[in-house]
């Protein structure tokens, strides 16, 4: 193989692992921990839906580490969380 070759293989590989990449990368929701209510067995946060109004919703934990939660369902990239004094607004 000459190295004009092998150095087109190398590219076309970067590219394919690249775009390997991109296709199993998901965004997800990391929260601090603080937010996460328990009501039972059922985990909820609270979401703001308009200013001074907030809806509790259940989330599903993926993986929790030392302070935050990564969130699998429940809530959506960009949604305004309560992160601390959520039992405050508890019914």
């Amino acid at each position: 193989m000459n190295i004009r070759f092998k150095v087109i293989a190398l590219i076309a590989a970067i590219f394919l692992i690249l775009g390997l990449a991109e296709v199993l990368v998901e965004r997800r929701v990391v929260l601090p921990s603080s937010a996460l209510l328990m009501n039972n067995d059922r985990t909820s946060v609270f979401v703001a839906t308009a200013p001074w109004t907030f809806e509790r919703r259940a989330v599903e934990a993926l993986l929790e580490e030392s302070s935050t939660v990564t969130i699998a369902a429940g809530v959506e990239p960009g949604e305004q969380v309560v992160v601390r004094g959520g039992i405050l607004l508890n019914d």
